[in-house]
């Protein structure tokens, strides 16, 4: 039985029409079992006798109210009849029965939305006690964006007793911008907007709207306007310079700079200071070189307390050094463009090279003629940072050559182990890392000119 009037297809018929004898024998030898009964429905709700069916159902329910598949099947029986109101009772009564009955979920929301109804409030979503809590902490203001059920009728059995809270408008309209349904999502992002307008979230959201229908412009108005918390500035100035940038419209972009300046003197969440994405290089326009590294020194990943990795293992005297180079873009990447036939060329008498890949790569042209450039090739996605480090310090590497720098996929903190003796900074992050436990940039006048060579940390 389907709500969407999608017919089976002939073989289906076939078997459940071969079956149906047998089901009414079982119905007849087991009166009071609601399991036949609810098995012959399902069977007439496949061959399209929709009011049959729904006999069965209620027969089924009166041996046994508690039957929560029963009165899904119910539900779904009564709206094929064109019964909503009744088709919506059913199906609340067996979210009630069974509280992640999403099947159950799923089909109420449906034929609320088609016909136009108020999805009616779960009673039993979650246990009475949990229930009664979440109850107390929206009175009290203290669930947080993230604490709200992704669940989108639990979500709406909460917004029935809150209407006008933002965090569960946010997150219906969240919810709604992932499935593409813009036009709800549109409309309980405006509604948290106006119920807390400093919501930087259902802000985002009605920026992806707009930037989906190809109106920039009006994204960019919507931001310009957006009044940031504190903790919030960074972002948004991110955004509103990102959308400068898309539509060359450089009216804000002064103060949207200024701002995002502002807000990034604020502790970072992520382990990366920034990311070399081109709203964010904006930060460091207008700088000194010397107030660029002072910040990348505050903010890069702390030296490890633990000796160095690289100490504790017994270097043996030996003829080639091992050259090691970690990166994440050992693939179809603009960097194996640049370097893929570098890793080949090296003198084999003198050197051993290895490659450390942050992530494991697909197994393409490009990425096979890569790799067969590596005496070795070490696959570290599935170690977490002194685990990767370890590793680097057992292949015996002499020189260790990041590729990555803070980029995306990047992961410095091996680098705060120290598993070489010799860490380098090339290519991926033509800046300096900031950082004591990079020892060497690799570079020339034109990614440095002379004047700045007393802002590096990581010497050339």
């Amino acid at each position: 039985m389907t709500t969407d009037g999608a017919p089976p297809d002939e073989e289906a018929l076939r078997n459940v029409r071969k079956g149906l004898p047998f089901l009414k024998k079982d119905v007849a030898n087991n009166a009071r079992s609601p399991l036949c009964h609810n098995r012959l429905g399902e069977a007439y709700g496949v061959l399209g006798q929709v009011a049959e069916a729904l006999a069965c159902f209620d027969r089924a329910i009166t041996l046994t109210p508690t039957y929560a598949e029963v009165w899904c099947n119910r539900g779904r029986a009564l709206s094929m009849l064109g019964r909503s109101d009744e088709a919506v009772q059913s199906f609340v009564q067996a979210c009630e029965l069974t509280p992640n009955y999403t099947e159950a979920k799923d089909l109420l929301i449906k034929v609320c939305h088609a016909d136009g109804l108020a999805i009616p409030p779960i009673t039993r979503s979650w246990p009475v006690p949990v229930r009664s809590l979440w109850q107390r902490l929206f009175r009290r203001g203290d669930v947080t964006e993230a604490q709200v059920p992704d669940d989108e009728l639990s979500l709406r059995a909460l917004l029935a007793e809150t209407p006008d809270d933002a965090n569960v408008l946010v997150k219906l309209g969240t919810l709604f911008l992932a499935q593409k349904r813009f036009v709800e999502s549109e409309l309980f992002s405006r509604h948290a907007l106006a119920c807390d307008p400093r919501s930087l979230q259902a802000l985002l959201c009605l920026v992806q709207i707009s930037s989906n229908r190809n109106l920039l412009p009006e994204a960019l108005q919507l931001v310009a306007k957006f009044n940031p918390r504190p903790s919030d500035e960074r972002s948004w100035a991110t955004k509103g310079l990102a959308l400068s940038l898309n539509t060359s419209d450089w009216s804000r972009y002064a103060d949207f700079h200024s701002r995002l300046i502002k807000g990034s003197h604020q502790p970072f969440s992520g382990p990366f200071p920034y990311y070399l994405d081109t709203p964010n290089v904006v930060l460091f326009e207008g700088m000194s070189g010397r107030t660029i590294l002072n910040y990348l020194r505050r903010e890069a990943p702390p030296a490890a307390q633990s000796p160095p990795l690289f100490a504790a293992k017994a270097r043996r005297s030996r003829k080639t050094l091992t050259i090691g180079y970690l990166s994440a873009d050992f693939r179809t990447h603009a960097m194996m463009v640049l370097a893929g036939d570098l890793f080949s060329a090296h003198d084999c008498s003198r050197f051993r090279v290895n490659a450390y890949s942050l992530k494991s790569p697909r197994r393409n042209t490009i990425a096979r003629r890569v790799r067969k450039g590596f005496d070795a090739v070490i696959d570290l996605d599935d170690c977490d940072d002194k685990q990767a480090a370890r590793l680097i310090a057992d292949g015996g590497v002499d020189i260790l050559v990041d590729l990555m720098g803070y980029t995306t996929h990047a992961r410095p903190a091996i680098l705060t182990h120290r598993p070489a003796p010799v860490q380098v900074n090339w290519l991926g992050f033509p800046g300096t890392m900031g950082a004591p436990y990079v020892d060497y940039i690799i570079a020339d006048n034109i990614i440095i000119a002379p004047e700045y060579l007393d802002d590096f940390e990581d010497r050339p």
